[in-house]
């Protein structure tokens, strides 16, 4: 940034951006930002955890039936649920391990359809916390009827306002259920650990406005 303190590029490499910084608008996904450093392993995978916090998202939230081009799971291992509950969930380019992603036709988490038909494929993109210690690892699986949408699946798609349909949270300890949403159902949406609490980044609510 012009005026400001010059950055050797080892740091850049190495020294990933702290956690105000790297904040982008809540519920966006700014992919045109540059990715970030390049990652060896996969921390999601290599995690014992189990998955706490899950996210749907599809074109039309409101069409129960996901007789939809395409469909997606935000799946996320977390240490402290509470914790991104308080302080917000946020996730952006940068969080995306580029490194590790691709496609197959796994179809384990799939959503299900009601019109009978099958997904071509999956697509595979796994993300981490930008913060050391990680708070939390992620992956998002995208699954489509038509081979083009999968291999060019632009994860813009994903926001919060236009596409999640539903969202979901267990306590890592207990995996008692302590948070639900749905696009469709504002009668049971509930948050039992902090009620009626705005929550930042991700969480479709409560929220401020």
């Amino acid at each position: 940034m012009a005026g400001g303190p010059e950055t050797n590029e080892a740091e850049i490499e190495t020294s990933p951006p702290s956690y105000e910084e790297s904040k982008p608008m809540p519920g966006t996904y700014p992919l045109l930002q540059q990715p970030g450093p390049v990652t060896r392993g996969n921390p999601y995978r290599e995690s014992e955890q189990r998955c706490s916090l899950m996210f749907g998202f599809c074109p039309d939230p409101s069409d129960l039936t996901l007789n939809q081009d395409w469909a997606a799971v935000l799946m996320v291992k977390c240490r402290d649920v509470p914790c991104l509950m308080r302080e917000g969930f946020y996730w952006d380019g940068a969080n995306v391990i580029r490194e590790e992603g691709y496609i197959d036709c796994d179809f384990t988490y799939a959503l299900c359809r009601q019109d009978g038909k099958r997904w071509a494929g999956t697509r595979h993109y796994f993300l981490k916390d930008l913060q050391q210690p990680l708070r939390w690892v992620a992956t998002i699986q995208v699954f489509a009827l038509n081979p083009r949408t999968i291999y060019q699946f632009d994860l813009n798609q994903l926001s919060r306002e236009r596409s999640m349909q539903w969202a979901t949270a267990i306590h890592q300890s207990s995996e008692h259920l302590i948070y639900h949403w749905h696009h469709c159902s504002p009668a049971e949406r509930f948050n039992a650990i902090y009620d009626n609490m705005p929550m930042e980044g991700w969480w479709p609510w409560p929220r401020k406005n």
